[in-house]
């Protein structure tokens, strides 16, 4: 019995679909069946992206797990390959970077273009050496490295607009278009988020078209209304795609809501995304876009807001994501400067920025060290 999966079946009926879970349900149980390995890996490969495509990154990391194991009994280079691929996103998706780093750096070392180019057809459509390394990319840009991140992420681009995958060009280009907004660079950001459409639309990959959709509003929200911002929020809300790029997604609406002057309707979406932890790596920015928005939404009652930022504070340390530590820092800062507390701020702020030694001309950086300079001169 032959069953047709990988990147056919994916494109088919979504990442995360019942359908594409069943059909690699069914292969394993044959494949056990029959104790044939080398159909074994590539079925509990596939039930493995159904879980991480879910956002079950507890689930996924097991699978990845067991993955790595089957594929370290065996002498298949490729395997061993698609065993750190599928570690290397759940880890980074988790907030677990630094935890990653081995996954994604044997993930280069193991990469062989001649070799490996062809086997994105049975692994969800996608090139491993692209994938590690815009994985690497935005690792890098949370561990605080964003001229690392960005040279990386012009790599992972430069494969993959070499390579004729359409989705690994797809993807890459959507991380691309990602890092670039996350930098402050909103003109990048459009530019390359405009390419991936011209990819989407030319190969119907419309699951992949509602990411770029809010990006493209993230970057230019001119013009935005409640109305326009709800169908925006429809279309981003009926991908079934359940990562970390959904919750950044969320962040980007619910700010959009703050600039319409409804973040009443920004916090009752934050609210329904339930636990901001089990966003992954973005569940820092998660508390802190909530914070930001309760400043917004009441003035006055700034303690319910400073509990969101030393909410993100704290997840971005535990996790030791750099950049998002300097955000939510920045934004505490900024509400502790506003409520007369300004040496509070300045102590705050100094070390976390003062860490950095790279990417000044990125958003975050620049914004932080203006309001060190704006507390420097009140003392």
């Amino acid at each position: 019995m032959r069953i047709a999966l990988g990147a056919p079946l994916i494109s088919m009926h979504g990442p995360s679909s019942p359908v594409v879970e069943a059909s690699y349900r069914t292969a394993l149980a044959l494949a056990e069946r029959l104790d044939d390995a080398s159909r074994r890996f590539p079925a509990l490969w596939g039930l493995w992206y159904v879980q991480f495509t879910r956002g079950s990154y507890e689930a996924a990391l097991e699978a990845g797990q067991r993955l790595l194991d089957l594929a370290g009994r065996g002498d298949d280079g490729g395997q061993l390959l698609e065993a750190h691929h599928s570690l290397w996103p759940t880890l980074v998706s988790m907030g677990e970077v630094r935890r990653a780093l081995p996954h994604l750096e044997r993930g280069i070392a193991l990469y062989d273009r001649e070799r490996h180019g062809g086997i994105a057809s049975v692994y969800a459509g996608h090139d491993p050496g692209a994938c590690c390394r815009y994985f690497m990319a935005v690792g890098q840009w949370f561990m605080g490295y964003p001229d690392r991140a960005r040279a990386t992420m012009h790599e992972a681009v430069r494969l993959a607009e070499t390579l004729g995958h359409a989705m690994t060009r797809t993807l890459a280009l959507s991380f691309a278009s990602a890092l670039a907004y996350l930098c402050g660079d909103r003109r990048g950001a459009a530019t390359t988020a405009e390419r991936c459409l011209a990819v989407i639309d030319a190969h119907d990959f419309r699951g992949r078209r509602p990411d770029m959709a809010v990006l493209l509003r993230g970057v230019d929200p001119s013009g935005a209304d409640v109305a326009a911002l709800d169908a925006l929020q429809q279309e981003h809300l009926a991908s079934d795609i359940r990562t970390w790029r959904k919750a950044m997604g969320k962040c980007i609406v619910v700010s959009l809501y703050a600039e319409a002057g409804a973040p009443g309707r920004g916090l009752e979406l934050l609210a329904e995304m339930g636990d901001a932890e089990s966003y992954g790596v973005y569940g820092s920015e998660v508390h802190r876009v909530e914070g930001e928005l309760r400043r917004l939404a009441a003035p006055g009652a700034l303690a319910e807001a400073e509990r969101c930022f030393e909410r993100a504070l704290d997840l971005a340390r535990r996790r030791e994501l750099r950049s998002l530590e300097l955000r939510a820092a920045t934004s505490l800062a900024r509400l502790w400067r506003d409520a007369g507390r300004a040496e509070d701020a300045r102590s705050l702020l100094a070390p976390v920025h003062g860490w950095f030694t790279e990417g000044f001309d990125t958003h975050d950086l620049r914004a932080a060290g203006t309001l060190l300079d704006e507390l420097g001169r009140g003392r």
